[in-house]
């Protein structure tokens, strides 16, 4: 399996799309963006910026990872409106924020970027536990914490 952390969350001035994420109202746990060249939604920039709506599930299957290949800015929020903060903004480690576990890939399969909307500490248990198969069924918590309000 190969492991990559080539991408960052937040880029200073950067001229190309950037990327906003909606999640469902609530959702905490692991979200997964999965290349599917052949199923995955086709994602188009649209006022400068590329949207990427993760449903419950957590994985969300796109024609392409092109978009997140050149430094861009990254923003998150719930369906409800409510930021998520990203690491990049300077957040404590108790934070639940949108946090980057990096790109893989299992033999064959398709290249997923992985992320957790969690603290530090769930992101480098996550992190580690990435080499392992049953990474794959880590998904939302089962019983997810409430956004805050908009």
């Amino acid at each position: 399996m190969a492991v990559s952390f080539g991408f960052s969350i937040v880029s200073c001035g950067a001229l190309n799309p950037s990327i906003h994420y909606i999640l469902p109202d609530g959702y905490v746990g692991v979200l997964r963006i999965q290349l599917d060249e052949k199923e995955g939604v086709k994602v188009k920039a649209k006022d400068g910026r590329y949207t990427y709506e993760i449903p419950a599930s957590g994985v969300l299957k796109v024609k392409s990872l092109a978009p997140f290949e050149p430094m861009h800015e990254e923003t998150a929020a719930y369906k409800n409106g409510a930021v998520i903060e990203l690491t990049g903004s300077n957040v404590s480690d108790e934070a639940v924020a949108l946090r980057s576990l990096g790109t893989y890939q299992r033999g064959d399969g398709p290249r997923t970027m992985a992320f957790v909307i969690g603290t530090k500490q769930e992101e480098d248990k996550l992190r580690s536990e990435m080499y392992n198969s049953d990474f794959d069924k880590a998904g939302p918590r089962a019983s997810p914490q409430q956004s805050p309000e908009k």
